[in-house]
């Protein structure tokens, strides 16, 4: 019981990690195709 309780937590901050860096990625590949889209705007 103890093992995976303790894996657990040892993974608890991998996981909140990866997610952070899957939401700032996303955000990231947003704000490009919006800037596109905005440049886009202006040129047209």
């Amino acid at each position: 019981m103890s093992a995976p309780a303790h894996f657990t937590k040892w993974l608890a901050p991998y996981e909140f990690v990866r997610a952070r860096i899957r939401r700032e990625a996303f955000s990231r590949r947003a704000g490009e195709a919006f800037g596109a889209m905005f440049a886009w705007s202006l040129s047209g």
